[in-house]
């Protein structure tokens, strides 16, 4: 069987990955509907991801019952994709312990220090923590790509401090909680989605996904969901919002910036 189509063309590599992490959540899972709700995905976009593995296949691969039933060559895939999958997984978890944040929260300590104090070290754990360049194009949208390299470099700037200062300020909340890795999807290689669980003596355990991913250089994190809301995705609506509002002027979304390192500014304004 063969189920790359053209091992030089990245679209096509991704587009295999797709089907096999599609195929292997249904046999896993037992449904298309289970899978579609686990992958974020619609139970029609599942059973067409499959209809295009078992036509690259050539033959069925599973017969869709309640639950799904495999095939004969169904089980020869599953035998082959399952150890890659679940070697990616151990490896993400790994790579996110690794990196501290399944124990970020307890950096509560800082609470008791200085700003400055709290400012320098901090910048480290965000340094080994997240993607910084690519968080920080991704919340400037659109605008990302119209920016002048000196506008560019100033917002990034200014989009670090006012990082640093939101979260810092998160910080204060905590209260000795730990965070726990509970679980892993593999989205394709190179970007998954890690679930972890926050819970201490003075709070109700709180689920906080996070998306991280691998440019060759470790795994870092690009965004957090905590409550359903996502982070970077919300910052970024926030971001085009303002600049939108006032005629495309990035220099605008920069001052406030400047002058905000809590998030109410903008927040409010969207308000």
């Amino acid at each position: 069987m063969r189920f790359c189509m053209d091992e030089n063309a990245s679209h096509n590599a991704q587009l295999d990955w797709d089907l096999l992490r599609t195929f292997e959540a249904v046999a896993r899972l037992g449904s298309l509907t289970a899978a579609a709700r686990a992958l974020g995905l619609s139970q029609s976009t599942v059973s067409r991801q499959l209809d295009r593995l078992e036509a690259a296949a050539d033959s069925p691969l599973l017969l869709r019952e309640t639950p799904v039933r495999l095939t004969e060559r169904g089980d020869v895939l599953l035998a082959a994709v399952r150890p890659m999958v679940d070697a990616a997984l151990a490896a993400i978890r790994a790579a996110f312990a690794a990196l501290g944040a399944a124990q970020c929260t307890p950096r509560y300590a800082f609470r008791t220090s200085s700003d400055a104090a709290k400012s320098a070290a901090f910048r480290p754990l965000i340094n080994d923590l997240i993607d910084v360049p690519r968080v920080t194009r991704f919340v400037l949208g659109k605008y990302a790509r119209s920016a002048t390299p000196d506008q560019y470099a100033r917002f990034s700037a200014a989009f670090r401090t006012y990082a640093e200062g939101v979260y810092m300020k998160r910080i204060d909340d905590y209260h000795g909680e730990k965070v726990t890795v509970s679980g892993s999807q593999l989205v394709r290689p190179g970007d998954a989605l890690v679930t972890t669980m926050m819970a201490g003596p003075r709070t109700q355990p709180t689920p906080i996904q996070w998306r991280v991913q691998n440019s060759g250089q470790g795994w870092k994190v690009i965004d957090v969901q905590v409550k359903g809301v996502w982070l970077a995705i919300t910052q970024q609506q926030d971001f085009i919002s303002t600049i939108d509002n006032n005629g495309g002027k990035i220099d605008v979304l920069i001052q406030q910036l400047q002058r905000d390192t809590s998030g109410e500014i903008i927040h409010k304004k969207q308000g």
